[in-house]
């Protein structure tokens, strides 16, 4: 459906699994996921920050650039099926950009926090 995360990000996520680990990864990580609505001109995950959680895009785009002089300028964009935050998630680093609400007047997504993120990917 429209409002379902993509099949090729939930594969993503469990690489080289037989369809019963696959179906059970899967409800592992519907359990953890929450919702997320951010409006046009919000900062989702500000450069230089530390990470808290995963974000899979649902609707909406989400500009991801920097912040210099107060100024910010994106030069990337993401949408339905990307993700934000997972390689700082999994290196355990701050975010390297900023990433915010753009040309849409809102983004859905959901989110995995950190320590469920973490879990998954050991388990």
């Amino acid at each position: 459906g429209s409002h379902g995360l993509p099949a090729c990000a939930l594969k993503s996520l469990i690489p080289n699994a037989g369809e019963d680990k696959y179906r059970r990864e899967i409800v592992k990580l519907l359990k953890v996921l929450e919702p997320r609505q951010y409006a046009s001109g919000d900062v989702i995950q500000d450069q230089y920050d530390e990470v808290f959680e995963v974000l899979y895009i649902m609707k909406g785009r989400v500009g991801v650039g920097y912040r210099l002089y107060n100024e910010q300028a994106f030069g990337v964009v993401l949408q339905r099926g990307h993700v934000v935050n997972d390689y700082a998630v999994m290196t355990q680093r701050v975010s390297e950009f900023r990433y915010g609400v753009i040309i849409e007047p809102q983004v859905e997504g959901l989110a995995i926090r950190r320590i469920a993120f973490v879990k998954l990917l050991e388990s």
